[in-house]
């Protein structure tokens, strides 16, 4: 059976947002990059009355980061060539790209002095090579996350089933309260590692309360008091949500 969406163009308070109503359980506001392009989710059953209402009481938050999208420089993207910058939870490094007539590399990825040794085939693609950068990245967060999970498993009283690493374009993590499942966005393992800590707290937070509402902002500042520092942090290197 096919999925149910309605999708509409509104306009409240000369903010235009594009409206997608589906199954769901709550109201979800994004903000696009790079152009600032509002996004609403709401389930079915809500009224233009309701959304209209949802929109306007966030309406001074909505052209605030509108402004700041807008005005954020546009980060070219990614040749894999050397001489570039690439970060490793926060820390810049130079990529060197090292080029051999063997068919196979044993090591094809060095770390060392800050910089980043990418030893590889002649003739490999910009694709190929950034596969070799994500999943040494994925790696990397894979032998971090458990401990963080575990710590804080012990400081909630709650406990997490299963947790995964996946490119995500829209958000920085996500949690499946009856899986009891978080995922954790790849391209946390290039920021830095508060903001890895901050997003594994934040999901874990909805394994006790599901909405963003006074409760989970509040369980929130007693398990990691400074969270705000490293949300802000995110927001301004991209415009994933939460």
């Amino acid at each position: 059976m096919s999925k149910k969406i309605i999708e509409k163009q509104l306009e409240i308070a000369g903010v235009n947002f594009r409206l997608f109503q589906k199954r769901m359980r709550n109201l979800r506001l994004r903000i696009i990059a790079p152009h600032g392009e509002v996004r609403v989710s709401a389930p079915l059953r809500c009224s233009l009355v309701q959304i209209k209402k949802f929109v306007l009481g966030r309406i001074d938050w909505i052209k605030k980061n509108q402004l700041e999208i807008r005005n954020r420089k546009i980060i070219a993207p990614l040749k894999f060539i050397s001489g570039e910058k690439h970060f490793i939870f926060g820390e810049e490094y130079l990529l060197e790209v090292v080029e051999s007539d063997l068919k196979r590399v044993a090591k094809p990825l060095i770390i060392k002095d800050q910089v980043i040794e990418l030893h590889i085939k002649k003739s490999l693609t910009k694709i190929e090579k950034s596969k070799i950068l994500d999943n040494w990245h994925r790696t990397q967060l894979k032998k971090i996350i458990p401990n963080l999970i575990a710590d804080y498993e012990a400081k909630m009283g709650v406990k997490v089933a299963e947790f995964g690493v996946k490119k995500m374009k829209t958000r920085w993590g996500t949690c499946s309260l009856q899986a009891r499942r978080i995922w954790i966005n790849l391209e946390l393992a290039k920021r830095p590692m508060k903001c890895l800590e901050f997003i594994v707290v934040h999901e874990m937070v909805h394994l006790l309360e599901r909405n963003h509402n006074k409760r989970f902002y509040a369980l929130m500042d007693k398990f990691m008091p400074d969270w705000k520092v490293w949300q802000n942090k995110l927001k301004e290197s991209g415009a994933l949500s939460l």
